[in-house]
């Protein structure tokens, strides 16, 4: 489980990098913020930089779940 990852944004997520770990684990932080996904109301919401940083460092092996 990758943080602040919900399976409706897990599946943009993976829309965006074609399904590839490894264009995920390369992707820019702006790439991760701009990933567009969608609230429970239907509107266009992106991940944003704080969510981006929070999974940079997770990557990283940083801040992972216990």
């Amino acid at each position: 489980a990758w943080p602040g990852l919900s399976t409706k944004r897990g599946k943009a997520v993976a829309k965006a990098f074609g399904n590839s770990i490894r264009k995920a684990a390369v992707a820019s932080l702006d790439e991760w913020a701009n990933i567009e996904t969608h609230d429970d109301d239907g509107n266009v919401r992106k991940l944003g930089m704080k969510l981006a940083e929070a999974l940079d460092r997770f990557m990283d092996g940083k801040d992972a779940p216990k």
